[in-house]
């Protein structure tokens, strides 16, 4: 860390571990160094030079010149672009987008990217009736899971430069929801870090539990919390930061109550609708949270 302090350099994590492999059994014995130090100091581990190689991926209409003076158009790959490792540093922002939809997995990502492809083939590029085209109002971003450091300053650096709305779209489970509160609240291990990266802006547009009643979603495609599930719920309710959101608690006492999850994917199974048409009728009638 003090080399790249002087020299100006970056190395991510991983990189710094393999390179004092000898001095550290395992990858978290250092990451936990790297995230007492930006303890001490105050400040984020990106300005000791440490960052985190990204996993997520955004696609839509966006357009920015990234760290190597690159001009970087997101609506231009199929499968996404990679998230860049330091979002600090794009310049030349220019987002066509009115939203951004933030998808829990990648699988739901790049259905959602071949869903919109074929809503605007079909309705052509002037959209639906409303003037809906997702191709071009919908940047959609993914973390792949639970979000890493890349992807949530990525959204938090684009938000306070562009003041855009984000919507979250997760998993109808215990997990999906702790996604959901790391992304609008940060993670515990970030903020230990001087890193929250909280999207005070945030809103949870699904799949909420009382959407399986909503969307009449069959028996068949919900599926039986499991322990694990029950214990996580659990926890949550203790968390007092949760009874600031309006509307949070009861959608987590349904699925307590309800006892049954239902993934992104099933969802989209039910007859004559697909994620598309989901999004559009929450955005529609302000079903967020």
């Amino acid at each position: 860390m003090k080399e790249c302090l002087l020299t100006g350099k970056r190395l991510n994590k991983r990189d710094l571990y393999y390179q004092n492999v000898t001095n550290f059994n395992l990858q978290m014995d250092l990451d936990e160094i790297v995230c007492q130090a930006a303890s001490i100091f105050g400040i984020p581990r990106v300005m000791l030079g440490i960052s985190s190689t990204s996993k997520g991926l955004i696609a839509g209409n966006l357009k920015f010149i990234d760290e190597d003076d690159v001009l970087v158009d997101c609506r231009l790959s199929e499968a996404g672009i990679p998230i860049p490792q330091d979002p600090a540093l794009l310049k030349g922002l220019e987002m066509g987008a009115k939203i951004i939809l933030v998808v829990e997995k990648d699988t739901a990502f790049q259905r959602l990217q071949q869903e919109f492809q074929s809503y605007v083939e079909e309705l052509g590029e002037y959209g639906d009736s409303q003037g809906f085209n997702p191709l071009q109002d919908i940047l959609l971003v993914t973390g792949k899971g639970n979000p890493d450091f890349s992807t949530r300053a990525f959204l938090c650096f684009v938000c306070d430069t562009l003041k855009i709305p984000v919507l979250l779209l997760t998993d109808c489970d215990p997990f999906g929801i702790e996604i959901m509160l790391t992304y609008r609240f940060g993670s515990q291990m970030t903020a230990v870090c001087a890193e929250t990266l909280a999207l005070a802006n945030l809103f949870w547009l699904g799949i909420h539990p009382q959407d399986i009643q909503t969307f009449k979603i069959p028996a068949s495609l919900q599926i039986k919390l499991s322990a694990v599930d029950v214990k996580k719920i659990k926890d949550i309710f203790k968390r007092p930061y949760i009874r600031s959101i309006p509307g949070f608690l009861e959608q987590l006492e349904t699925i307590y109550q309800g006892g049954k999850k239902v993934e992104i994917e099933q969802a989209a199974e039910v007859t004559g609708f697909t994620l598309t048409n989901i999004i559009k009728h929450k955005l529609i009638n302000l079903q967020i949270i």
